[in-house]
């Protein structure tokens, strides 16, 4: 309710020269709402809240993709949809008539397959609606009419008043249509109150209120204004500064002080508590030109008006702002502040220049009134000139609402030109128009005084007496007495409220002052006892950290005393391998020696002795060597092994080897037992695998995956099997090869493909992961 409430008041307030689809769009960006509730007034689906993204984008692309995927009821209630997106689009109808005829049509023969009249009724609603905006009443009614029937027929009151609704509220605006959309209007109401449709009967009785406002029925306009704000209280509705609002601008137009003065402070004090600023300038500026209409307290007025002013500048401007801006130049013309006037009037034009046809009206009114209080009586008759050309160009559309406010300014320019007859004549004009302006007292009164003054100058006594008599009767009325008297309790009441107030925020002050008082003393005790417990604190710091100096100096030299221990068992390490390799290397030396008196299997079995301990003995010789005397890095360790077998052997030089060894460190635990595993393999390869020295290639291969290390040491021989058949294999270095690989925890496996290939496999050792 709350988005069609400010769709109304902001449409009402632009005098009708905005489509109600943009002061929609307009008022649900402004107040942060999605305007989909309006659009999709009469879809009831549970999904419609995912649908708020690209309506309230302009995305149907969107919409229509949805389309595609959708079925059953689904896909009908978003046919209507997109016939409503494209309905409520602000634009020429023309534009989008294809779009929503297309959507539409399709919805109502869906409707029918699927037994949804009710769907069907809003998507033939949303046709009437697009023929009603553009004033295309021969297709529209029809339309309208035969809804009205059906749902009648069908006893869905709701859905009729909500057809009489939209035909009133819609349908093209002109002086012409306007009591026949009241009349729709007020059928809709009529509906809405028979079936207890509080929200329904709210927004018709607003906009039967404008209607009235925009023919003169002011009568009826505040009747609908004030019986819609009763029923938004009864609801206890909190946005009510639209229907205040309403009742305010009519009684202004009614020429009362008290009770507009009364709901526009109203207005006003609810728009800010609910911080809705549509329309915060425009209340501001109806409570100014109140005052300056009745051209009493100036200053007052002045004020409001500039707030209303720099309120508009500041939120872009509104249609109402030159309206304020001329009222707020003329109070400054009438208080004798010309200068402050003309800078104010230019510094708001150059701000904000006049846009629509209603902006230039009052502008060249401001010029004309300006110019007229500088006696420069050519230019003021210039712009008034424009301006009565701009107010017939409204006219013709149906917006000449300023008619009697030309012609009054006309009679005062040429009245103080002194052309007294011109000016009579515009005068009696004046006087017997009927519109809002010619109505207001103030207006009558000033005419009146000025057409007694060209009587007197002119001696028609007759026509004097006649308009002292009429003017004596307006100033004397109960009425004139009434309003001044209620003005005068108003302003009483409200000088009592800000009294009030002040004593509010006095005796606020005088707490605040003794909270802060309080709140000083708290802290100025919290502030002394929080320096006596960093001081505390410093000392126990203080303390710890002189405790932990003395604890760092003992870790220090404790570290300094490990470091020296670790270089000294590191060096004894190196220095047991160092004699191990010699030792061994003492023993590979008395073993040649025994061997020179020794021959056959007895010399054959000290070589091969000799080759288990060098490959023993390289091993220590490379951990003393390396800074890391824990493991052998093995794609160093393996081609020395090898070349030393090979030039250990005549027969080496026939054999080629090939070595493909990855960067693998082995524990001394498990690289000896591989060292030896080697050793014999390679023996028994260039013992027995290549008889009367036939060329031939030995390779080993060493690789890591994860924790598994490979060894695959292989020969292109006569294989394993012809060795045993031909001579003997050293069963003794086979048995010795399984021993030393069950050691390590790894499996063996001997194959016959063109040679021999043994695969020795086994997980490396945990402390060498660990080490890593």
């Amino acid at each position: 309710m709350l988005l069609q409430l400010s769709q109304a008041y902001y449409t009402a307030e632009r005098e009708n020269q905005i489509d109600l689809d943009s002061s929609l769009i307009y008022c649900s960006h402004s107040l942060g709402l999605s305007r989909l509730p309006v659009v999709a007034e009469g879809l009831d689906s549970p999904d419609l809240a995912g649908q708020l993204k690209w309506i309230d984008e302009r995305d149907p692309a969107t919409g229509i993709h949805l389309l595609s995927a959708a079925m059953g009821k689904k896909h009908l209630e978003l046919l209507v949809l997109l016939g409503a997106y494209y309905a409520f689009q602000p634009d020429e109808y023309h534009r989008y008539k294809d779009s929503i005829l297309f959507f539409l049509n399709r919805a109502i023969d869906e409707s029918k397959i699927q037994h949804e009249p009710q769907l069907g009724w809003q998507a033939r609603l949303l046709i009437g609606k697009m023929y009603a905006d553009g004033y295309d009443f021969r297709h529209g009614d029809p339309i309208f009419d035969q809804l009205t029937k059906e749902c009648r027929a069908a006893g869905d009151h709701i859905m009729e008043a909500k057809v009489w609704f939209y035909r009133g509220l819609y349908t093209g605006f002109t002086p012409v249509t306007a009591p026949y959309r009241i009349a729709y209007l007020e059928q809709a109401q009529s509906l809405y109150h028979r079936e207890n449709n509080t929200e329904g009967e709210i927004n018709a009785l607003t906009d039967i209120s404008y209607l009235n406002v925009a023919i003169y029925q002011l009568d009826k306009a505040y009747k609908a204004s004030l019986r819609a704000l009763r029923l938004a209280e009864l609801i206890h509705f909190p946005f009510t500064h639209y229907n205040t609002d309403a009742v305010t601008m009519i009684t202004v137009f009614e020429g009362k002080f008290g009770e507009p003065l009364r709901f526009g402070l109203e207005t006003v004090r609810i728009a800010e508590t609910v911080h809705d600023s549509i329309g915060l300038g425009g209340f501001y500026g109806r409570i100014g030109q109140l005052y300056f209409s009745e051209d009493i307290r100036h200053e007052e007025g002045q004020k409001w008006l500039e707030k209303a002013l720099y309120t508009m500048v500041r939120r872009g401007g509104q249609n109402s702002l030159h309206r304020v801006l001329f009222s707020l130049v003329g109070s400054l013309l009438a208080s004798h502040h010309s200068d402050k006037a003309w800078a104010t009037f230019l510094e708001i034009s150059k701000k904000m220049p006049p846009k629509t046809l209603s902006d230039k009206l009052f502008y060249y009114l401001s010029y004309s009134n300006y110019y007229s209080s500088a006696e420069n009586y050519a230019m003021a008759e210039k712009y008034l000139v424009s301006a009565d050309r701009v107010e017939h160009q409204l006219a013709k559309k149906g917006f000449g609402l300023r008619r009697a406010l030309i012609t009054g300014m006309f009679g005062d320019l040429y009245y103080a030109k002194g052309e007294y007859n011109k000016a009579r004549v515009t005068y009696e004009e004046f006087l017997s128009d009927h519109s809002i302006d010619s109505e207001e007292l103030g207006n009558k009164l000033g005419t009146l005084v000025n057409l007694i003054s060209i009587d007197s100058i002119q001696r028609d006594y007759v026509s004097g007496w006649r308009h002292f008599r009429l003017y004596k009767k307006l100033a004397d009325s109960d009425y004139v007495i009434s309003r001044i008297r209620s003005a005068e309790e108003l302003q009483v009441k409200y000088e009592t409220a800000e009294k009030e107030n002040q004593i509010t925020l006095l005796n606020q002050k005088t707490k605040l002052e003794q909270a802060d008082l309080d709140k000083t003393t708290l802290i100025k005790n919290v502030t002394i006892a929080g320096i006596v417990l960093i001081l505390i604190i410093a000392l126990l710091l203080y303390r710890q950290s002189r405790l932990r100096q003395g604890t760092n100096r003992v870790i220090t030299e404790k570290n300094s005393l490990l470091e020296r221990l670790l270089t000294e068992k590191e060096w004894l390490l190196k220095e047991v391998n160092h004699r191990v390799k010699n030792n061994l290397h003492m023993v590979i030396s008395l073993l040649e020696s025994q061997a020179m008196y020794l021959e056959n299997d007895a010399l054959k079995a000290l070589e091969t002795s000799k080759r288990r301990i060098f490959s023993m003995s390289l091993i220590h010789q490379k951990l003393y060597q390396s800074e890391n005397v824990k493991t052998i890095d093995m794609s160093v360790y393996l081609p020395e092994l090898v070349n030393y077998l090979r030039e250990s052997f005549d027969d080496g030089k026939y054999i080629h080897f090939r070595l493909e060894v990855e960067s693998i460190h082995l524990s001394i635990s498990q690289a000896i037992p591989i060292a030896l595993v080697l050793n014999e393999a390679i023996t028994n390869s260039v013992k027995y695998a290549f008889p009367q020295k036939k060329m031939g290639e030995i390779s080993i291969e060493m690789h890591q995956a994860d924790e598994i290390i490979e060894l695959t040491i292989g020969d292109n021989g006569v294989g394993i099997a012809s060795k045993v058949e031909g001579q003997d294999p050293d069963a003794l270095g086979l048995k010795l090869m399984r021993g030393l690989i069950e050691e390590i925890g790894g499996q063996v496996q001997f194959e016959n493909d063109h040679g021999t290939i043994i695969t020795i496999s086994f997980k490396t050792d945990l402390l060498v992961e660990i080490e890593k």
